[in-house]
């Protein structure tokens, strides 16, 4: 089907390619920042989906434990 429509081989592969980059973005990150560096990154990129998504799935998505993440979010807000 992507052979005989150049179209969406293009429009795919466009796809694949912003999914690739942002992967290779979130496996340095993960490797380079520590937790809470990389939970304010977050907050950063993704400041609306903070308050509507459940802690235990941001904390997954950061690769930490739900209670590490209720300790930086309480640590950033006395700050």
């Amino acid at each position: 089907m992507l052979g005989q429509v150049p179209k969406l081989e293009r429009f795919f592969r466009i796809i694949l390619e912003n999914y690739l980059g942002s992967l290779q973005r979130r496996i340095i990150l993960n490797n380079v920042l520590d937790a809470e560096q990389r939970y304010l990154d977050f907050l950063k990129h993704y400041p609306q989906i903070a308050d509507k998504v459940p802690n235990y799935l941001i904390a997954s998505y950061l690769g930490i434990t739900a209670e590490f993440l209720s300790r930086i979010r309480k640590k950033i807000e006395a700050s």
